[in-house]
């Protein structure tokens, strides 16, 4: 572990404001921040988790001022490209994905749905590992709701001897798509110091989507017949009063309310417990639905929750997709499966118009 000065690692929570940027007297960092950025320096390894709008990004940036001050190296990564780039654009500092960082090569085979139902990770490697690990003094992961036991056990083998991690994140935020509650099941074993933020700070707390996700955690009610700028209830009494609300908002009033495209708006669906239990509880979460450009879905297609299905591509009728679908595929059946690739080159005879006779 990397030797900090004396005056760091005996410093008491008021003296670590100074890595906070200068804030207003109404933002200034909250003594959950200051402990957080202790805990990072007097512990090898630290999760720092918190709902949306409580500063995690905020501690992050302090936390690598901090490390930065004792002329440590630091790494900064996250499990998906949109999110390193959130990260990056952050803190202002590198931040690649966690398999950029630990130098993937390869990519699993199969496609999950023979016999074993499993892909095999066999042709996969990390080049940064045990023998080669990462040269680091402090590792940031971000986002780690959505790391898997897989990736986190790559990640925690190239942790050299000695480095901080920090694994930062939302436990009730997505999961991962593969197998693991990384993050949840970390915080609820109590074998390691986990900071915990619960301040909603001013800026957030005038954005409903954020109060009401912390009234929804907090299991306590929420004024559905509140109009505000980012939150709205529309009842309806059919599934074709929802579908024509839903078009209507996507087509039209969303993207003139918020100056996008109504191809970057993206629809969430429910998804829930498999379990008899928690299932009877009506517990719920929503994971996003992503379709690219110039796709072309044939008729009585079903879109599973959590899937993308990439540009171009030609689902067939009838198809349900329960998997993300790569660019420019054609997919077809139940489960849909990729038969082969889209490109120009195959357009055939079929598409093409008959000859016109030349007048004489």
């Amino acid at each position: 572990m990397r030797r900090f000065a004396t005056s760091v690692l005996h410093a008491d929570v008021g003296e670590v404001e100074r890595f906070f940027l200068p804030q207003t007297p109404e933002s200034i960092a909250d003594e959950t921040q200051r402990r957080a950025v202790l805990a990072a320096v007097q512990s090898g390894l630290l999760v720092i988790t918190g709902g949306p709008g409580t500063g995690k990004t905020t501690t992050i940036n302090a936390i690598i001022r901090c490390f930065e001050a004792e002329g440590a190296e630091i790494l900064l990564a996250a499990p998906t490209g949109r999110a390193a780039a959130r990260m990056t654009e952050a803190t202002g500092r590198e931040a690649k994905t966690i398999h950029r960082l630990l130098e993937v090569t390869g990519a699993p085979t199969g496609d999950g749905e023979g016999d074993s139902g499993r892909e095999s990770w066999s042709t996969v490697r990390f080049d940064r590992n045990k023998e080669q690990p990462l040269e680091a003094d402090c590792i940031i992961i971000d986002e780690m709701s959505m790391v898997d036991l897989r990736l986190f056990h790559a990640l925690l083998l190239a942790v050299p001897v000695g480095a901080h991690l920090i694994l930062v994140g939302d436990s009730n935020q997505l999961p991962s798509v593969g197998a693991g509650n990384v993050l949840r099941d970390l915080i609820a074993s109590a074998c390691l110091p986990v900071a915990r933020l619960t301040q909603i700070y001013r800026q957030a707390a005038e954005s409903d989507i954020v109060v009401n996700a912390h009234k929804m955690m907090d299991e306590e009610p929420i004024d559905l017949g509140k109009r505000s700028k980012d939150f709205l209830f529309i009842r309806q009494g059919s599934a074709e009063g929802v579908i024509q609300t839903m078009l209507r908002l996507i087509t039209e009033k969303l993207p003139a309310y918020v100056g996008a495209d109504a191809k970057s708006i993206q629809l969430l669906t429910p998804v829930h417990p498999l379990e008899p239990t928690p299932r009877a509880c009506s517990l719920e979460a929503a994971d996003p639905i992503t379709i690219g450009d110039n796709v072309w879905l044939g008729g009585g297609v079903i879109v599973c929750p959590g899937v993308t299905i990439g540009d171009n591509c030609v689902i067939g009728a009838g198809s349900v997709v329960t998997k993300d679908v790569p660019a420019s595929s054609l997919a077809v059946g139940n489960p849909a499966r990729v038969l082969r690739q889209l490109d120009d080159s195959t357009f055939g005879p079929r598409h093409q118009h008959p000859p016109q006779e030349t007048p004489q």
